[in-house]
């Protein structure tokens, strides 16, 4: 069951990334919770609203990929993000929530790894 919850909210976290996933206003809809809060790396504080008026569209690629359950219904996640072409490193972390059998983001944050 674990390794299953693993997966697919891998899965989610990594259709965010996707460039089509960040312009269908309908996929972001399902994927964000309407309580959804974000840090970006940068320390600006977005809402669900503001994703849905557009987010950036870099090439991303994720890795070292965990999580940790926080309860039946929750799930925080963590892992690295290289934004190709820029050179650049964040470390991520997001909630999940479950909500009506659909995972959903609740919370977001992007921290600037400096190497």
């Amino acid at each position: 069951m674990e390794k299953e919850l693993s997966g697919h909210i891998k899965i989610l976290e990594e259709r965010l990334l996707q460039p089509e996933t960040r312009q269908d206003i309908l996929e972001l809809n399902r994927l964000i919770a309407k309580e959804f809060i974000e840090i970006t790396s940068s320390g600006m504080i977005k809402n669900k609203q503001d994703c849905l008026d557009g987010l950036e569209i870099p090439a991303m690629k994720l890795s070292e990929f965990t999580y940790r359950l926080l309860s039946e219904e929750m799930v925080q996640t963590f892992y690295r993000i290289l934004h190709e072409g820029q050179f650049k490193i964040t470390m991520r972390s997001s909630i999940w929530k479950k909500h009506n059998d659909t995972w959903q983001m609740t919370f977001h944050q992007g921290t600037i790894i400096k190497e």
